[in-house]
């Protein structure tokens, strides 16, 4: 498949399709088939990666489709004016998108993303009983951040084999 067309699904319209016509929206709230499609195949290749080596996954539901290799779940967030701001520091010069709009378009990941770990878990997305640390990107740079998680990490695994 092409990785377009699976982004395109996975992130924006995993449950349907929103339409908007000047100031109404309509949505069509059915999982497509599509959808379902490549969840089977994330599932399949997901499980695959981790049955053959060490691996970091961001996103996709890994949390609860790898649970029987007990993995470490990380989430990661940050408050909008921040997200915002490193959105316009990484579009491109002749991209020009409102504050407004962005912000908008990042609800509606954040609730795709929310309807699809339902799918998975009874637990709820960004909900911090789902994870064994938080860590909160605002005003930060984030790979400046990265040894401090890769610390904790280790301490945790090391913990972990006593």
């Amino acid at each position: 498949m092409e990785e377009d067309y699976i982004e395109k699904i996975t992130e924006k319209y995993p449950f349907g399709i929103t339409l908007h016509f000047n100031r109404s929206i309509s949505t069509f709230s059915q999982v497509t088939q599509g959808y379902t499609e490549i969840l089977g195949i994330q599932h399949k290749l997901l499980k695959e990666i981790a049955g053959r080596e060490s691996c970091i996954i961001v996103g996709r539901g890994a949390n609860v489709i790898l649970e029987e290799y007990e993995p470490f779940n990380i989430f990661v967030y940050a408050d909008a004016e921040s997200k915002v701001k490193r959105c316009k520091e990484r579009a491109a010069e002749t991209e020009v998108i409102s504050e407004k709009v962005l912000l908008l378009q990042m609800k509606e990941i954040d609730r795709a993303r929310a309807k699809t770990q339902e799918l998975f878990s009874s637990s709820k997305w960004g909900e911090k009983s789902g994870y064994h640390l938080c860590v909160n990107t605002s005003w930060q740079e984030i790979k400046n951040l990265t040894p401090a998680v890769a610390s904790y990490i280790t301490a945790w695994f090391e913990g972990r084999n006593l």
